[in-house]
């Protein structure tokens, strides 16, 4: 039957084609499907009696991988969450017409209609025992020994399984008619785990006189996420994400990345993910002699981003002449020398309060806090002209906090005669209202842009700016909207 098919194949593509000769290409990538064919993964299992059922099943899944191999060289696609049963089924397969006409390489099925999967029983998935299992990362069969229900053996059964033709993708497509022989590639995009280093391969020592040793190694099992991967409320961050090595005790480790980082052992404790990363784990093999490492096994945990928590201010860094005189601490700042001589006893004083706020979603403004802001009258050369106001928000929930920096400046104006309360007012204000630290909120990076909103009596203010008339005090509401830094969408 499998010479049958191959003839089949080739007639064809004589029989569509006004050329007299195939392209080198085309005959190259016959002669690897051909090769494959002649080695038995076809259609059959022959040759395989007084065999135990352990070698039978890893001579079954070689051969399967071998029909994996065709079929997705010759345009199947073979991506996504399949079960064994699907897999087969798309493996019996055939390319529908339109498809085979422009199809360059394998048109018929990789294995026979008869051949099913026969699952384990329960009580045989919760032993050792070998189990064939489809591997959608490597897109190949494995075998396994614990873990997963699996597949004990690979079965016929002459009544057979009915599939209806498919259409495949065209791995070479003829680029130009003009009497040459000219083809135009496109790969097929084989899905891959690649974050970090991977720690020396087990797999190396596998290799010995018998070859026939080798399929006597089983691969371990990736291990099992305590919570799996989605979109998460940004107050549940960090989560405490363990690990379950579902292997036999003593044959493997867990080792782990976050965010591409470097391997590190798993201990056995919960380890904290970060909204908006990205964890991967393996197992690595203790046993070499019989086990080898498992592929990584990935999830990504995003946040939803609905936001509740607090803010604080600290004050830091002023600046100004010489002769500047300053006090305070932590969210209260004074600055200058009262002029005395002229009947005033406080000099100038600034004091962040901070808020709470509840379920802010990006580009939703919040109030951040508010500012007290007492103006008084002190001597020339006393005062500061600026300085630093960081911004703390604490997320409830965790421990997760972001800090923006902003400068303020500080704005004496003269008190002249005949000038308006207006005109003689001293102001704080905001050299930039976009915070210079971005914050990596759910995984998107964020900048905290500011701006005064309503005051007290004695006040007034501008999107950066809060003054307050001379001698008097006023206080000035702050508030804040997350925005991307990159300045797209808002959505984390």
């Amino acid at each position: 039957m499998t010479a049958m098919n191959i003839r089949t194949s080739f007639r064809y593509s004589l029989k569509t084609r006004n050329q007299d000769a195939f392209s080198l290409v085309e005959v190259l990538a016959t002669v690897a499907v051909i090769t494959i064919l002649a080695s038995g993964a076809i259609l059959g299992w022959g040759g395989i009696k007084g065999a135990s059922e352990s070698s039978q099943l890893r001579s079954h899944v070689q051969m399967l991988n071998s029909a994996v191999a065709v079929y997705r060289s010759s345009g199947g696609d073979l991506s996504g969450s399949l079960s064994v049963g699907e897999v087969l089924t798309k493996l019996k397969s055939v390319a529908n017409e339109e498809s085979a006409q422009r199809l360059n390489g394998y048109r018929g099925a990789t294995i026979d209609q008869r051949l099913r999967a026969e699952p384990q029983s329960e009580a045989e998935a919760a032993s050792s025992q070998p189990r064939a299992m489809w591997n959608p990362v490597r897109m190949r069969f494995v075998i396994a020994s614990g873990g997963q229900d699996g597949v004990k053996r690979f079965v016929f059964d002459e009544q057979g399984e009915s599939v209806d033709p498919e259409e495949r993708a065209v791995a070479l497509a003829l680029a130009s008619q003009g009497g040459g022989w000219v083809w135009d590639y496109s790969e097929f995009q084989v899905p891959e785990v690649t974050v970090g280093e991977l720690p020396v391969l087990i797999a190396g020592t596998l290799a010995g006189p018998n070859p026939a040793d080798a399929l006597e190694v089983l691969e371990l099992n990736p291990p099992q996420f305590s919570i799996p991967g989605g979109s998460y409320e940004y107050s549940n961050f960090d989560l405490p994400l363990s690990f379950e090595n579902d292997n036999p005790a003593g044959v493997s480790e867990v080792f782990y990345s976050i965010d591409g980082a470097d391997w590190a052992i798993y201990s056995g404790s919960a380890i904290l993910v970060p909204a908006g990363a990205r964890v991967a784990a393996y197992s690595v093999s203790l046993d070499p002699d019989r086990w080898i490492d498992s592929l990584p096994a990935a999830e990504t945990y995003d946040s939803t981003f609905v936001i509740t928590g607090s803010t604080a201010g600290l004050f830091s860094n002023p600046v100004g002449g010489p002769d500047m005189v300053t006090g305070g601490w932590g969210n209260y700042f004074t600055w200058g020398t009262p002029a005395t001589q002229a009947g005033f006893t406080d000099p100038s004083w600034i004091l962040y309060e901070g808020a709470s706020f509840y379920d802010v979603m990006p580009g939703e403004q919040f109030l951040l806090g508010t500012i007290e802001y007492y103006n008084g009258t002190i001597n020339g050369g006393t005062g500061a002209s600026g300085l630093d106001l960081a911004i703390t928000l604490s997320f409830a929930g965790g421990s997760q906090e972001e800090v923006f920096q902003y400068d303020l400046n500080l704005i004496n104006s003269a008190n002249l005669d005949g000038n308006t309360q207006a005109e003689s007012a001293d102001y704080v204000q905001f050299g930039e209202i976009v915070g210079t630290i971005p914050a990596f909120l759910g995984g998107v990076e964020y900048n905290l842009v500011l701006e005064f909103g309503a005051t007290t009596e004695n006040g007034f203010a501008s999107i950066d700016e809060f003054f307050v008339f001379e001698g008097e005090s006023a206080t000035g509401q702050i508030y804040g909207t997350l925005v991307p830094a990159w300045g797209g969408s808002s959505e984390g």
